[in-house]
């Protein structure tokens, strides 16, 4: 599917957008495969998060160094205590929320590119 506006994030400043959205995409999609997992398993996926929002606070908004803070944590907490179903469930809501938050910011680049998106448009990244 060709997103409105796609040659704007294709350019080299702005196109690790379109990785990110991608690593996330499928970050969220396996996770939500393994519910019922072990500590062990959680561990490697919060470690999986953990990189992918190292990789976002290198270019995103402030929004992305407050995430980084927050896995950086939960990964510690994990590693000492056991995982429960409230861990498996922390993880994926911290997904969810770094994926809407980088849509957010995807949008505020098109925006500021004068991209003229359509209302329906629109309500892909809403």
């Amino acid at each position: 599917m060709k997103l409105p506006g796609e040659n704007t994030l294709t350019n080299p400043d702005q196109a690790y957008y379109l990785e990110l959205e991608d690593k996330i995409y499928y970050l969220r999609l396996h996770y939500s495969m393994c519910q019922g997992i072990k500590k062990e398993e959680m561990l490697e996926w919060a470690r999986f998060f953990l990189a992918w929002s190292r990789e976002a606070s290198q270019r995103c908004d402030i929004w992305s160094q407050e995430n980084l803070r927050d896995m950086e944590r939960f990964v510690k907490s994990l590693e000492k205590a056991k995982a429960d179903t409230a861990s498996y469930a922390v993880l994926e809501k911290a997904m969810a929320e770094a994926a809407l938050r980088l849509d957010h910011e995807i949008l505020k680049v098109f925006q500021s590119t004068g991209l003229g998106l359509e209302t329906k448009e629109k309500r892909l990244f809403l």
